[in-house]
C-alpha cells in the first residue's frame, strides 16, 4: 500500500470483528505485504471518503432544490 498517513492525524480505535472478517483482513495484509492495521485503515478511510461524498451530494442537492432549512440542519 503506497498511501501514507501522518502519525499525528491517526486516532487509536479498537473493535472486535468476526472470525471471517479477521481472516479476510489477514489474507489482504499478506497479499499486499502490509499488516492488518494498514488494511483496516485503508478500508475505513476509503469508506469515510465515500460517506463524505454522499453527504456533500445531499447538501448540494437540497441547496439547489431550495431547501435551505435542510442544509442548515433545521
Amino acid at each position: 500500500m503506497s498511501e501514507f498517513f501522518i502519525v499525528a492525524d491517526l486516532i487509536d480505535v479498537r473493535c472486535k470483528v468476526t472470525e471471517e472478517t479477521n481472516q479476510v483482513l489477514e489474507a489482504m495484509a499478506r497479499a499486499g505485504e502490509s499488516d492488518k492495521s494498514e488494511v483496516i485503515r485503508k478500508v475505513l478511510h476509503e469508506w469515510a471518503l465515500r460517506e463524505i461524498n454522499k453527504a456533500n451530494l445531499v447538501v448540494r442537492l437540497t441547496r439547489r432544490e431550495g431547501m435551505p432549512k435542510a442544509v442548515a440542519g433545521s
